[in-house]
């Protein structure tokens, strides 16, 4: 009984132990759906050029890119669809460029960077929210049939979170991958990278804002239509952090400065709070029911529009400036990295307001905007309209005039230049023409000017479809094309009639290039022939005059010798013209000779054998001549003995050559492979000493014999004369 109940406390430990521990690991792990597939977690918002409403987490609204030179032209116009569809969903920007809005008509719609549609995904209610893309290109959104979606970057679903109301807030991605967006059935939702819920705060009202995420974490929302306790500090776990009480609906989303400080706007007055929840200040002289969420500016301006005014205000709350705009302004400000704001309103118009409080310029849509602007890499501004449409608002885009040839030209030299005039607000611009889709020219100006190419080579009699594309320095486009014919005129087709394709030929021979002419043209006319090997010239016929329908057969001739054996191309052309055959050269008979045995001591008059062997290391048979040469120690040759070989390619031959020694003293033997004249190959040459036989015995015993007879007739001769 008592190891029962230890064994009973052990489970319990357990149980607890697991509860309390598997609610704490991390999202950032993978986690797998109810369909089986897997998830990672995005660990925050894209680095793309505008990945959500107020383009980051505390929804300053501010851009690090240029826009001083956008001036207003339209670049584009994406018609969402073709029924009256507001766009009042603030468009996001993804790292590639493509642009993710939502609109009445029920859809996300992904736009190309060029305006062209690349896909739609469909939910079944108007989509107000604003899209939000994680680092991974997950796009989120919310929608009017309760649900928040996370769509894969290829526009299909990657699942939904269901509420109990229309969300028309903004999701928002914390450093874990945590989506956080609030709903109609007054809740602000915390969900996992997977698509489960982590937790829900209840708000008491609606929440239509778009939650903004402090340094620390904390997240900062409105509740929208309570007049008591509406507006909140949450904790990432869930948790009330601090709550204020305002006394009039709190419809904007709030923003976030360097600071911390948490700035909102009411129906009757400004906020900034601390981040523990204690007033800073309150601005108080809102006269109007209409207002957008406020901006920080990289100086801490904060922008916010109020009425038919766009507010500019100090951090401290004193009004910097206001600018009339006229009508109400329901779209929050986008500031770019030069401190330019971009506002839109319900007089149709979007104005681009400068850091002074004075208006740049105002861009005309069909109807209201609600839309807030994004600001893309290249300073593109995109904003959407309550008449449908989707409009992307650049600058004047390059120009292209006096195009040379002129449209329609039927009488263009075939040695004629092209040339054009551009011009561009931004440079450098990247100037190419293209004739029948291939590039021809390109060059890069600094300024407005006429482009030309050099002097052309084109083809007689031919249609040429000529496209000039102009890109200024910040990557807009602007093309132009038309179509021209070369002139009538002299067109000498070759071809080569001898040798023929892939033909083999050996060193040294003499290859005779045939081939026939005829001027296909209209006219009669002179031009070069020229033969090449391997694209270098080797001789020419000048001047072959033709009349038209006239042929001419010629022939030139090539000579191999001390050229290594390989591939050649053999070509005759024209000026607009050629043919070309390759062939191989082979490599002559080439007989290398080695000496692999010999007598290296002989005595003078013995028999010195040579033995040798001969491989032809060429590519065809043929005969040479196998010659032994001897050398005295005096340089000079005391013999010389040959014989002729015939071997085939890589034929090898074992042979011997004899040589009855003579003389006295160290000989230089070696072999060589001679053709005609020219030595092909020497082997090493070697040594052999012969031994001088010295003077014979017999010779030795004549001398002592008439040594002897001389001694003794002298020995007689004395003697008789004595007597």
């Amino acid at each position: 009984m008592k190891f029962n109940r230890r064994m009973a406390a052990c489970i319990f430990f357990l149980i607890l132990v697991s509860f309390t521990v598997f609610p704490f690991i991390s999202t950032s792990e993978i986690q797998q759906s109810e369909q089986g597939e897997t998830f990672q977690s995005s660990e925050g918002l894209s680095e793309s050029p505008w990945p959500a409403f107020g383009r980051d987490r505390k929804n300053t609204g501010r851009s690090p890119y240029n826009t001083e030179h956008v001036d207003g032209t339209e670049k584009w116009c994406y018609d969402v669809d073709d029924t009256f569809a507001d766009v009042r969903s603030s468009p996001a920007i993804g790292a590639d460029g493509t642009i993710y809005v939502g609109s009445w008509d029920d859809n996300l719609h992904a736009i190309n960077p060029n305006g062209t549609e690349k896909w739609i995904f469909e939910t079944n209610g108007s989509v107000n929210s604003s899209p939000t893309i994680d680092k991974e290109g997950t796009i989120y959104i919310g929608s009017n049939d309760n649900n928040v979606y996370a769509i894969h970057p290829n526009g299909t679903e990657k699942w939904r979170f269901k509420t109990d109301g229309l969300v028309e807030s903004s999701p928002i991605i914390s450093d874990d991958g945590t989506i956080y967006v609030g709903s109609y059935d007054n809740h602000l939702y915390a969900i996992n990278p997977d698509g489960t819920e982590k937790w829900s705060f209840d708000t008491g009202r609606s929440v239509s804002s778009h939650p903004a995420i402090a340094d620390d974490g904390t997240i900062y929302l409105s509740d929208g239509y309570s007049w008591d306790k509406n507006f909140y500090a949450v904790y990432p776990n869930g948790t009330e952090k601090w709550a204020a009480d305002i006394d009039s609906s709190v419809e904007a989303s709030p923003a976030i400065d360097q600071d911390g400080i948490v700035y909102f706007v009411s129906d009757d007055a400004f906020y900034a709070f601390n981040p523990n929840g204690a007033e800073k200040w309150i601005y108080e002289k809102w006269s109007y029911s209409d207002y957008t969420s406020p901006s920080v500016g990289y100086d801490g301006t904060i922008y916010i529009g109020h009425g038919p005014d766009l507010y500019a205000m100090n951090p401290n709350g004193t009004e910097k400036w206001n600018l009339r705009i006229g009508r109400r302004l329901r779209s929050s400000p986008a500031i770019s990295g030069e401190g330019m704001i971009y506002v839109g309103g319900t007089n149709s118009n979007l104005h681009a307001v400068n850091p002074n409080g004075t208006e740049k310029w105002v861009f005309e849509t069909g109807y209201w905007i609600q839309s807030s602007p994004a600001v893309g890499e290249d300073g593109t501004i995109y904003v959407g309209s309550d008449d449908g449409h989707l409009y992307a608002i650049g600058w004047q885009k390059p120009e292209i005039s006096n195009q040379s040839p002129a449209k329609g030209s039927t009488d263009v030299p075939i040695d004629t230049t092209l040339s054009v005039e551009v011009s561009g607000k931004i440079h450098p611009l990247e100037v190419e023409f293209y004739l029948n889709n291939t590039v021809v020219y390109k060059e890069t100006v600094d300024e407005d000017c006429l482009v030309e190419t050099e002097q052309l080579n084109l083809e007689y009699y031919t249609n040429y479809q000529w496209q000039v594309v102009v890109t200024d320095g910040k990557g807009q486009t602007v093309s132009s094309s038309h179509s021209f014919q070369t002139i009538k005129g002299i067109y000498f087709d070759i071809q080569i009639t001898s040798p023929l394709h892939i033909d083999e030929f050996v060193q040294g021979d003499v290859v005779t290039v045939e081939y026939n002419v005829e001027n296909i043209g209209t006219i009669e006319g002179s031009r070069d022939v020229n033969f090449e090997v391997d694209s270098e010239e080797t001789d020419i016929h000048p001047n072959l005059n033709l009349e038209p329908n006239e042929s001419y057969q010629g022939q030139f001739t090539w000579e191999t010798d001390n050229l290594p054996a390989e591939n050649y191309n053999l070509a005759v052309s024209s000026e607009h013209n050629f043919d070309r055959v390759s062939v191989t050269l082979l490599r002559a008979p080439c007989f290398e000779v080695d000496i692999i045995r010999y007598d290296d001591n002989v005595t003078e008059g013995e028999e010195v054998i040579v033995e040798y062997k001969v491989i032809n290391r060429g590519d065809v048979g043929g005969e040479q001549r196998i010659e032994l040469i001897i050398v005295n120690e005096r340089g000079e040759t005391i013999y010389e003995y040959s014989t002729v070989l015939r071997l085939e390619s890589l034929e090898s031959y074992n042979g011997d050559l004899r040589w009855e020694s003579e003389g006295d003293g160290e000989m230089k033997l070696k072999l060589r492979s001679v053709h005609g004249d020219e030595v092909i190959d020497t082997s090493e040459e070697v040594s052999v000493h012969v031994e001088g036989k010295g003077i014979p015995i017999y010779v030795w015993i004549l001398v002592g014999a008439v040594l002897f007879s001389i001694g003794y007739m002298t020995m007689f001769y004395h003697k008789n004369k004595k007597n």
